[in-house]
C-alpha cells in the first residue's frame, strides 16, 4: 500500500466510521447523516470522491435533507442489484409498493421520495442496506419488542449469522477509520 499521506477530510472521517463495511465489499450500503450547515463543503468533497468511486461501483446518493441535516446512502451499486434481485427480497420490496419492473434508479428514486414525502421513516431501507428480509419484517411487525438481539440492526432472524456479520462490519470500521487517523484518505486505502 502506498503510505503517502494525503488530506483527510470530514468526508473521510465519515465515511471511514459510518460506510466502512460498504466500502469495502461486505454491505450492500450505509446510510448516514451531516449537519446541513456544512452542506457545501460536503457537496463539493462527495462530488470529488465520486470521480473516483463510481470506477469502482461506490455511489453516494442524497436521499434526505431536513431542517438541520443531510442523509446520504453510500452504496455499492454491483452488490444492491444482485442483492434486490433476489426473489424474497424482489417480493418484499413489492409489498412495500415498488413495482418488479423497477430499475434500481428507479427504485432508488422511489426511496428518496419516501424519505422526502412520508411522515414515517421507510422501513423499507433494511432492504436497500443489506438486512435480511425476516429482520425487516420483524421490525415492521414488532418495533423493537421480540427482537432476538439487536447490533447494526434489529434481529428477528437468524441470530448467529447476524451477529457474524455485525463483527465483520465491526472490524472493517476499525481497519478503515484507522487508516484515516494515521493520515490516509479513504481513496487512497481503497486504491481509487
Amino acid at each position: 500500500m502506498d503510505h503517502q499521506r494525503g488530506k483527510v477530510s470530514i468526508l473521510d472521517k465519515m465515511l471511514a466510521f459510518h460506510s466502512a463495511p460498504t466500502l469495502m465489499g461486505q454491505k450492500t450500503a450505509n446510510f448516514f447523516n451531516y449537519k446541513k450547515e456544512i452542506a457545501g463543503v460536503m457537496q463539493e468533497l462527495i462530488t470529488e470522491f465520486l470521480q473516483k468511486s463510481q470506477k469502482k461501483g461506490i455511489y453516494i446518493r442524497t436521499l434526505c435533507r431536513c431542517e438541520n441535516c443531510v442523509g446520504v446512502l453510500v452504496y455499492n451499486r454491483l452488490m444492491m442489484e444482485e442483492y434486490l434481485s433476489k426473489r424474497s427480497h424482489v417480493s418484499l420490496l413489492h409489498w412495500f409498493g415498488y413495482g418488479r419492473e423497477l430499475g434500481m434508479d428507479e427504485k432508488l428514486a422511489l426511496l428518496k421520495n419516501r424519505f422526502e414525502n412520508d411522515p414515517c421513516f421507510p422501513h423499507e431501507i433494511g432492504l436497500f442496506l443489506g438486512y435480511p428480509p425476516a429482520d425487516v419484517m420483524g421490525f415492521v411487525r414488532y418495533g423493537a419488542k421480540k427482537a432476538k438481539t439487536c447490533g447494526c440492526w434489529q434481529v428477528y432472524g437468524c441470530e448467529e449469522e447476524s451477529r457474524k456479520r455485525f463483527e465483520c462490519y465491526k472490524a472493517c470500521k476499525q481497519y478503515l477509520c484507522s487508516q484515516v487517523e494515521k493520515g490516509l484518505t479513504v481513496a487512497q486505502v481503497l486504491k481509487i
